[in-house]
């Protein structure tokens, strides 16, 4: 959850007015996630995603920042792998 959290702590727009959700995220800041998705392989897109892999705002990824980032990656792999499974057994 703390990678998911990074987008929003570093990325979502600070102006907004009255308080707010702290987890909400408006449209364009969603919009510029989805552009830095889009076109990661531009130096704009991959500072954007470094930022949001720069968990403690160091400057560098440390190889906990990378290993916080597989566990991530694999233990969202296996739930969907699971569930792929489930909807087999299903049939």
């Amino acid at each position: 959850m703390r990678l998911c959290f990074s987008v929003f702590d570093e990325h979502v727009r600070r102006s907004k007015v009255g308080g707010g959700n702290s987890r909400e995220m408006d449209f364009e800041s969603f919009l510029d996630f989805v552009l830095a998705l889009e076109n990661k392989d531009t130096p704009e897109g991959l500072t954007y995603l470094f930022r949001c892999l720069d968990l403690n705002g160091r400057g560098f990824l440390t190889t906990a920042d990378i290993h916080t980032l597989f566990r991530y990656v694999i233990m969202y792999g296996l739930i969907y792998t699971i569930s792929l499974l489930g909807s087999y057994d299903s049939c």
